[in-house]
């Protein structure tokens, strides 16, 4: 299995939950699920009240990243379309997720959950890319690591070694 073929099932994974724990009427399971954004929110605003607002930004923050990793192209295989107005989409995704919100019996839409969403989209987009540069997988780049072959590599391990 490729790794962007890996990068795009975590991607509709991550997907189905975010959309699920978006509209699911039993708020009191995701709250239950959210000790990690407990910790967080103690450790870098010295409160557990923004415990949500974190969990928003860490949902949006693997959802994009995963999604820049898949190398998917909404928007249309066929012409190049920068991958920046792919992630328009899931910041739209992210709207429409706290707008639905209203729709349910008990769930509410916030302003600043869609922030915190917007805040993970645009924070995962360069380290996502930044992972794309140190793993070397990408082949648009020519990030590769040198291998034992390489005449390169040959001669650093020998200069390593004297």
């Amino acid at each position: 299995m490729s790794l962007s073929r890996f990068w795009r099932i975590v991607f509709f994974a991550l997907l189905i939950c975010v959309a699920y724990l978006s509209l699911t009427p039993d708020a009191d399971a995701a709250r239950r699920g959210n000790a990690i954004a407990r910790i967080l929110s103690n450790l870098i605003f010295q409160s557990p009240a923004y415990h949500d607002k974190v969990a928003h930004f860490l949902a949006y923050l693997a959802l994009s990243g995963s999604f820049t990793l898949a190398q998917l192209q909404i928007v249309s295989k066929r012409i190049a379309v920068p991958r920046i107005i792919n992630l328009v989409i899931i910041v739209f995704f992210g709207f429409l997720m706290e707008g639905l919100q209203g729709l349910t019996i008990s769930r509410t839409p916030d302003a600043l959950d869609a922030l915190a969403n917007t805040a993970g989209v645009l924070c995962a987009y360069p380290l996502a890319l930044i992972f794309e540069a140190i793993v070397g997988f990408t082949k648009s780049r020519n990030f590769k690591f040198l291998k034992s072959g390489d005449p390169d590599a040959d001669k650093s391990s020998a200069s390593s070694t004297v």
